[in-house]
Formats: C-alpha cells, sequence, structure tokens
C-alpha cells in the first residue's frame, strides 16, 4: 500500500464558512399563514391550604428476627473482569510531526490513503494503559497496537483529523484497516458542501476476534472522490 507524500497546507485558502453558505441562493418559497392558538390565560390564584390532619400513633415494636446464616468467603477482583480476561484502559497519542497527506480518487490503494503519526512519551498519554500493555500505539509500524491485548478485547478509537478539500461537495470515507486478514471497519463521513478546511473527529469500536487480527494490529485510512489535503493530529485508543 502506497503513502503519499508530506504536505503543506496551503495559507491563502483560507475562507470563511459562514461566507460559503450565504452564497447559497434560496429559491423564494410561496407566503403561507398557518391558524396558531392564542396565548394561554393568566393563571389563576391558588386556593388556601387544607387543614392538617392529625399524627397517627406509632406501632408497637416486633419481635427481632433470627440471626441469618454467614456468608460465604470473598474472591479477588478478578471475578469482575469480562469472560475474556482483559482489564480496561486508554491511551492517547498525539501529532508531534505538521504534515499532511494527499487524498484523491488517483492516490494509495484504490484511493484509500494509509494516514500516520509521530508521537512521542512528550506526546503521549499512556499512564492509564491496560496492565499488560506496553502501548496501543506503535509510530514505527504506523499501526495500533493489539498484541498485548486478550482476544475478544472491545476497542474503541477516535481520530481527531483535518482536511482540506479543493473542491464543492467532496465525499470523503474513513476506515480502520486491518492488514492481517484484510477486514476494515468503514465509516461514509458524508460529502462536504464547500471548498473548506474542516476539523473533525470520527469514532470506531471493533473486536480482537482472534489471533490474526491481534498480530496484524490496524490502521487508519481516508478515501476522497477528489483531490484533497489531510492530517492525523490525533488518536484515542480505549480498552474494555
Amino acid at each position: 500500500m502506497s503513502i503519499s507524500k508530506s504536505m503543506d497546507f496551503p495559507s491563502s485558502k483560507k475562507t470563511n464558512y459562514a461566507k460559503l453558505a450565504q452564497q447559497i441562493q434560496q429559491p423564494e418559497a410561496d407566503v403561507s399563514y398557518i391558524p396558531v392558538p392564542g396565548p394561554a390565560g393568566p393563571k389563576g390564584d391558588p386556593g388556601s391550604a387544607g387543614p392538617r390532619g392529625e399524627r397517627g400513633e406509632r406501632g408497637p415494636k416486633g419481635d427481632t428476627g433470627p440471626k441469618g446464616e454467614p456468608g460465604t468467603d470473598g474472591v479477588d477482583g478478578k471475578s469482575s473482569l469480562p469472560i475474556y480476561g482483559q482489564e480496561p484502559g486508554w491511551a492517547k497519542y498525539i501529532n508531534k510531526k505538521d504534515f499532511m497527506f494527499k487524498l484523491g480518487a488517483e492516490e494509495g490503494a484504490d484511493g484509500w490513503v494509509t494516514l500516520y503519526i509521530e508521537s512521542d512519551k512528550n506526546t503521549s498519554i499512556e499512564k492509564f494503559l491496560p496492565k499488560g500493555a506496553v502501548g496501543l500505539y506503535n509510530s514505527e509500524s504506523k499501526a495500533i497496537h493489539l498484541k498485548g491485548l486478550q482476544v475478544g478485547s472491545q476497542i474503541t478509537v477516535t481520530y481527531n483529523f483535518a482536511i482540506e478539500t479543493f473542491f464543492n461537495n467532496t465525499e470523503v470515507w474513513l476506515r480502520t484497516f486491518f492488514p492481517n486478514p484484510k477486514t476494515a471497519i468503514t465509516t461514509f463521513l458524508g460529502s462536504l458542501k464547500y471548498q473548506f478546511e474542516y476539523e473533525m473527529s470520527v469514532t470506531q469500536k471493533f473486536y480482537v476476534e482472534d489471533q490474526y487480527l491481534k498480530i496484524g494490529g490496524a490502521v487508519p485510512q481516508m478515501r476522497t472522490d477528489l483531490n484533497s489535503l489531510a492530517k492525523l493530529e490525533s488518536i484515542e485508543i480505549s480498552v474494555a
């Protein structure tokens, strides 16, 4: 799978979003009137309070019940874990480099371009990792790292990114791709109406279904039908 060259944001393309929206000429609609009910009348004065009833007499104390049987001994906290035995945790990885990826129908593999970030200990939050996990994203392999997790684990990933379109009505897709066994979770983000710079967040959920997916990891990819630029700003990964 080819990865597009890094590119810079064109600094002269910035446009006010409200001005773009105002350029759309809305057709004049026929004026019609719909009857609506009139306003509610004034609220009446509250009535006077009724007399307070007499307090009832206290009943006799009941007999003490028999002592219950002692409970069974408790067990360690592992009983609260799911059946697949995965402890929860999360991490966040922030891109320390300011580079862009070129998108378009002719880019990547059938339009799918792999996005990645470069993160280190200063731009990542890993103090809440699941027990036994050494990290959830690997900057060297440019992939979400799943090897330290149990088969059956539930993974929730949020991608925070910026995208600049050069044409109106550009279709944008995002997916989490699993090289092994070559499957994906795909989301259609929509057709972006204007040529503009957008900031977006997309959350996807998947499961570590088997050892093949666990070893192969996962990578984020995007596809647009028209030429665009994208930057992956951060990745948030939660394990349950």
